[in-house]
């Protein structure tokens, strides 16, 4: 979402491998209208896509809305990602070998996954328990996206890269992070179980 945090990281790439090969598209994931815009840049300026990776995942203290109307969590972690991979599928079919590699979270094993309250309007709001019901539709989704590319040389897969200390599991979910803190991974640690 951040052009400015993009740019530091392009130019630290830039850096380490001596190339200047690393475009920025900025996308907010919870806005339909932003990841609509940042499939038809990417279709616009790259003629293959190797490798999408979904690792959006903010855990909201208070229940709102985004800029279409829908819960935000559920937008985040399920909708607008759903929005770029359709978006970007001839795009990836169009690549040998490409695959998508969906980020989640062993959280989405406290909750099931209610049909009935996707947006989480029906109890209390508890950002924990939307992230973690998200989560499990965003996994939903992986296998029935699976079994709809099966046979077109895309691979979609969801991982969990392990428990990463990272600020946002330290301010969301302090008492966990307490609890867990010296078996945490290192953040370079998850995102190499992601690789």
């Amino acid at each position: 979402r951040s052009a400015e945090r993009l740019g530091a990281v392009r130019a630290d790439l830039v850096a380490r491998h001596g190339e200047d090969r690393f475009p920025i598209v900025v996308a907010d994931m919870g806005s339909l209208a932003s990841v609509r815009a940042a499939v038809r840049r990417i279709e616009e300026t790259e003629p293959r896509l190797d490798v999408l990776v979904d690792n959006a995942g903010p855990i909201f203290p208070e229940r709102r809305a985004g800029p279409d109307g829908i819960e935000s969590t559920l937008a985040v972690l399920v909708v607008g990602p759903f929005v770029l991979v359709a978006g970007l599928l001839p795009l990836l079919r169009r690549t040998p070998g490409a695959r998508v590699i969906a980020v989640t979270s062993g959280g989405m094993y406290t909750q099931k996954l209610d049909l009935d309250d996707l947006e989480s309007s029906g109890d209390p709001f508890s950002g924990a328990r939307a992230y973690a019901r998200a989560k499990r539709a965003q996994v939903a989704l992986v296998r029935e996206w699976a079994r709809r590319l099966r046979g077109t040389g895309v691979t979609i897969n969801a991982m969990h890269p392990g428990w990463a200390n990272t600020p946002g599991l330290a301010e969301t979910l302090p008492g966990f992070h307490r609890l867990m803190g010296p078996l945490l991974q290192t953040p370079a640690e998850g995102a190499d179980t992601i690789v």
